[in-house]
């Protein structure tokens, strides 16, 4: 277990450290006056992350207070959002004698506005965002004790409760493991649960808080110090495997636990720093004031907690499952809309299996289906572990996404972006280090040019070591071949292997239905359903029904004699996929596993999925191999 303490000095003496260091940094983006001088840019319509600044200069000396004071005035905004209230709180609650009175006034009278806003059955935990509804609470609760107004309490108070009995049916948070957004959960949960007045309103926080720090741990992979398996929602920093915002809060929580310097990251190195994900940088303000918004709080983390952070992994399965709601594609523009298509495409509601597994060297996981559109979520990430050190640059992370035409950043030509948003529909099937992935189009657009499933591996620190298309051993990273074939990653440690699943071809225009190749800093596999060489038409049931895919293996090279042995397990490999009546049946078999599915592409479901010739079946949380933090809320 980690020796690290974090009680409530702990977390003073971090906070206090953490803002004399972000007002140092932040007085190149800000005058005496309160205006933005910096010549980068910030969150346009971001009043909630000035606040966030602002709770750093207050906490300084006099210069910093007036500063701050003039933020607020010259920027003041009365715009209806869900961070504002919130973020108000906060800054009453740490620096309400640093206001001047009719700043504070100011503040006190935009959040009685901004309160009934809050109030509304979408911030409830419905299987969308879980992240807003605690932001509302955490402004009902505390925004309603500093107002005096019981009912804004009670009501905040009736959707913890929601949130509770919700939970008491899944395993893990609706927005699961998300490395964006567990922290913007955690934060106004522990600010309940610190200073609320009503002890149930304490009460019910602190549970929820441990259940969402659980989901954390769980999937957290200590070896590198970085989220794992699948997620809900994410962006660059999520799926490249740089600095997510959990990590940030770990790093900051737990510095001696990491091999880097948060606050060098962040402060000396920032637009340097081969951590900070590139689209980051050029709003670097905006992704320092995440750390300061989750540092507003005290957490509570138990000791099971924390060793379930730090302690040691290997063979180790977790699972569990999750709620997510409905949700539609739409066409505004006519001419765009797929012939046969209806008014809207609707998917959902889903309950899906999240596993993940992990080795010595590597770990694996994946969402049994889609997290509403998929377009943020990653349903198949793993993490392979070139270094013991928690540090980015000790992984090797592999996503995955299907894509439309070339609305790839990784392919030629590259493009930075915040979000590579997924385009396709996932499902899978999982064990342990093997997991079958199965791809659908989302019906997105009439006229398309490609359709391509992408596996990625970021190579900014590192490359695999061989690569092997079948028994050819490449000689370089950027080559193609016109039929689909298994593929062996060498990483070391661990080996990665690919088996691509294409049953449906539209036709190959460049004979090139798989690619390998380097862009952008990735190593990009690609298996081709659809090249041509100009737009094509294709109808609703075309694009839904084009199935597509891969079986991924994961697994210790301690496991296999040589890599030439991993190899020809993957070429000796038996994968039958087949289509008949709308349904697409496939059985995948090599030494010591047997899986099987069946499901149809027109219903959200699996018909069928059998692990070793036995139906899966799955409670709502099993944890293997490793103690289990008790966190959980099932009934």
């Amino acid at each position: 277990m980690t020796s690290s303490i974090l009680d409530n000095a702990r977390q003073c003496e971090l906070r206090k450290k953490l803002w004399a260091a972000h007002r140092t940094w932040l007085d190149r983006c800000w005058d005496a006056q309160g205006q933005y001088i910096w010549d980068g840019t910030i969150n346009s319509k971001s009043y909630r992350v000035k606040l966030c600044h602002c709770l750093a200069y207050l906490d300084g000396d006099a210069n910093s207070i007036d500063k701050a004071n003039r933020i607020i005035q010259t920027h003041f905004s009365d715009e209806p959002c869900h961070f504002t209230p919130s973020a108000i709180v906060d800054l009453l609650h740490w620096h309400r004698d640093r206001l001047e009175i009719p700043i504070r006034s100011l503040l006190e009278n935009n959040l009685r506005i901004l309160l009934p806003y809050m109030l509304t059955d979408d911030l409830k935990i419905q299987g969308y965002n879980d992240n807003h509804p605690y932001k509302a609470m955490h402004a009902l609760i505390l925004g309603g004790q500093m107002l005096g107004d019981e009912s804004m309490i009670n009501r905040g108070l009736d959707k913890l409760q929601q949130a509770c009995d919700f939970f008491t049916h899944a395993g893990f948070p609706c927005e699961y493991n998300s490395p964006s957004y567990t922290f913007v959960s955690l934060a106004p949960l522990a600010g309940i649960a610190h200073h609320a007045h009503n002890p149930q309103a304490r009460d019910l926080a602190l549970k929820l808080e441990r259940f969402y720090w659980q989901d954390l741990a769980l999937h957290f992979d200590q070896r590198v110090g970085l989220p794992t398996g699948p997620f809900s929602r994410g962006y660059d920093a999520d799926y490249e495997g740089l600095l997510a915002s959990v990590v940030m809060l770990l790093a900051y929580l737990f510095p001696d636990e990491f091999e880097f310097d948060l606050h060098e990251e962040l402060y000396k190195k920032g637009a340097q720093s081969t951590i900070i994900p590139p689209f980051a940088k050029s709003m670097l303000p905006c992704f320092q004031a995440r750390i300061i918004f989750a540092s507003a709080a005290n957490y509570h983390l138990t000791p099971e907690l924390i060793n379930a952070l730090f302690g040691t992994r290997d063979h180790v399965t977790i699972r569990g499952t999750i709620e997510s709601g409905v949700t539609n594609i739409t066409w505004p523009d006519a001419t765009n809309r797929p012939a046969g298509a209806p008014d809207a495409h609707r998917m959902g509601p889903r309950r899906s299996l999240i596993t993940t597994w992990f080795g010595k060297h590597a770990s694996l996981g994946t969402a049994q289906y889609a997290w509403l559109d998929n377009k943020q979520a990653h349903g198949c990430i793993a993490n392979i572990t070139r270094e013991n050190r928690r540090h980015p640059s000790a992984n090797a992370r592999y996503f995955t996404r299907f894509f439309h035409d070339d609305n790839c950043p990784y392919v030629y030509p590259t493009s930075l972006t915040k979000c590579f948003e997924d385009q396709g529909e996932i499902r899978t099937v999982q064990h342990e280090a093997t997991a079958m992935v199965f791809y659908n189009p989302m019906p997105i657009k009439r006229h398309v040019t490609r359709l391509r499933t992408g596996i990625f591996r970021p190579i900014r620190f590192h490359e695999p070591q061989e690569i092997r298309v079948g028994n050819t051993r490449l000689t370089n990273f950027n080559t193609c071949f016109a039929t689909p074939q298994p593929i062996a990653i060498n990483e070391g440690a661990a080996y990665v292997g690919i088996i691509p699943m294409r049953l449906t071809d539209h036709g190959q225009s460049h004979n090139a239905a798989l690619e390998i190749m380097t862009r952008g800093d990735h190593l990009s596999i690609l298996i081709s359903s659809l090249q041509s060489w100009s737009p094509i038409a294709m109808t609703y049931q075309q694009l839904v029904e084009t199935n597509s895919g891969f079986v991924m293996e994961t697994h210790d090279a301690q496991d296999f004699a040589s890599f030439d042995a991993f190899c020809q397990m993957l070429n000796t490999a038996e994968l039958d996929d087949q289509w008949y009546a709308s349904m697409r049946t496939t059985t995948y078999c090599r030494e010591g596993l047997k899986l099987s599915s069946c499901y149809s592409p027109w219903q959200s479901a699996f018909r069928h999925v059998t692990i070793q010739g036995k139906v899966l079946s799955a409670q709502l949380l099993e944890i293997s191999g490793i103690d289990d933090p008790g966190c959980d809320l099932c009934s």
